[in-house]
């Protein structure tokens, strides 16, 4: 069998396999555990790859979320998307394994910190290339505290070398999540999406960047209630 009809066949087993995930995904993250809203549903029915996904990053289960919000056979899946390191070097009796076999079902990437950009995105470069879509979370680790953080260049770097647009994404109410609000709070969650945006190929990549944090932090601060809280109480936050 040829090598582009092996490639095939793993993307499509790939994605029914984030099919899965993401009726998974809605029936824990969006009804059990939690109570999922899902703003500009719309925005995404009829979007395909090359695509860049790049949300805001508050738990260790947004890409879970996202799943979860995107509507049943959507054509954006698969999606990579890229995961620290460390994830993938826990030890077997810590869990790793089971770790990296999750990672392995979503597609997940290690991000090679300290390899530079060519390196460390080259895999989802060529996804994104191949016309398939990648996520990535430009605030570049977790987040915890309300707001949307400053962002790395990744995602302005992908944007320029493939040409693909931008999806901003904002997730929500999820700041703070601990064991037992996982387990018994039911928290509300909102995941947010915009719109494609085209970034300026021939435009400085921090420029390009902080471009792409303003598109989420715009969503973030709409629909977030912790956000609102904040400034009602005068909260220290960060945007």
């Amino acid at each position: 069998m040829k090598r582009w009809r092996l490639y095939l066949w793993s993307q499509r087993i790939a994605g029914l396999i984030f099919y899965i995930l993401s009726i998974i995904s809605y029936a824990t993250f969006g009804l059990l555990f939690f109570r999922l809203r899902v703003v500009g549903r719309e925005n995404v029915e009829n979007l395909y790859g090359p695509l860049i996904v790049t949300p805001n990053h508050k738990s260790y289960v947004d890409h879970f979320f996202l799943m979860a919000a995107l509507p049943f056979f959507s054509r954006l899946l698969p999606a990579r998307a890229i995961a620290a390191d460390w994830l993938f070097e826990i030890p077997n009796w810590k869990g790793g394994f089971l770790v990296r076999w999750t990672l392995w079902l979503c597609g997940a990437y290690p991000t090679r910190r300290g390899s530079g950009l060519d390196v460390s995105l080259r895999k989802p470069l060529e996804v994104l290339r191949k016309g398939y879509v990648a996520a990535i979370y430009p605030e570049g680790g977790i987040r915890f505290r309300p707001g949307v953080h400053p962002v790395k260049i990744g995602a302005a770097y992908l944007a320029q070398k493939s040409g693909a647009p931008i999806l901003p994404v904002a997730i929500c109410g999820i700041e703070y999540l601990s064991w037992r609000a996982f387990l018994f709070g039911r928290k509300k969650v909102s995941v947010v999406w915009g719109t494609p945006l085209y970034l300026q190929p021939d435009a400085d990549m921090v420029e390009n960047s902080e471009c792409i944090r303003s598109a989420i932090a715009e969503l973030y601060e709409e629909h977030s209630e912790s956000n609102a809280e904040a400034i009602r109480y005068g909260t220290d936050k960060e945007v």
